[in-house]
């Protein structure tokens, strides 16, 4: 059986250092681009309140869900761990869909992986 390879420390730090450089090269794609844009902020403050009309707009909008912010989020991993701090059930608090119709919109788009 020819399982998956698993690097040492060393191999996998030249391995991230040698995609780095192909991607500033533009040999290949950064699947996570950063992203500071204001779009990018404006969803991603909606993904933290759960708040899904901003999230379909700015999707609709074509800002790129799958980007990161200055500390590495994405809008899924933010919609993820505002779901994990809730403690009420999914669908209102206090009247602000929560994340699972957030999840939902993410998740169904074409581009997200």
């Amino acid at each position: 059986m020819d399982g998956p390879t698993v690097l040492r420390k060393d191999q996998l730090e030249i391995s991230l250092h040698n995609e780095k450089k192909l991607i500033q090269e533009g040999h290949i794609k950064d699947d996570n681009p950063l992203d500071l844009s204001e779009p990018f902020r404006d969803l991603c403050s909606a993904c933290r309140k759960g708040d899904l009309k901003v999230c379909q707009e700015k999707i609709t909008e074509g800002v790129n869900v799958n980007a990161r912010d200055l500390y590495d989020y994405t809008p899924l991993i933010l919609v993820g761990a505002r779901k994990s701090q809730a403690q009420q059930p999914d669908h209102t608090i206090n009247h602000i869909p929560t994340t699972r119709p957030v999840c939902a919109a993410i998740m169904k788009l074409p581009g997200y992986y």
